[in-house]
């Protein structure tokens, strides 16, 4: 199994968009071939902050998602909506 994690920033005028967008990535996503888990988090405290949650069978599985039209799709609507890069990073699973 692998786990991708993203930490992504809204500008403060966007972040209801990106809560949006990302819902709908992954509600879209929860599809894929090898997915587990696709699952994104909104800070409380700090509307714009989000977090990504992806549990996926294997790196094919992660290929495919990312060459698929919605992911596409959505990647094409973020950047007018982030106020910092996103920093995506793969986690395994250690216990």
């Amino acid at each position: 199994m692998k786990t991708i994690m993203a930490h992504i920033t809204a500008r403060p005028d966007t972040a209801d968009e990106m809560a949006r967008v990302l819902a709908e990535l992954a509600i879209t996503s929860r599809n894929d071939p090898g997915c587990q888990r696709y699952s994104i988090y909104q800070d409380e405290k700090a509307a714009t902050q989000f977090i990504t949650f992806e549990e996926w069978d294997d790196q094919a599985s992660i290929d495919a998602h990312m060459a698929a039209p919605h992911v596409a799709a959505a990647l094409a609507r973020v950047p007018d909506l982030v106020g910092a890069a996103p920093q995506i990073h793969p986690w395994k699973l250690i216990a």
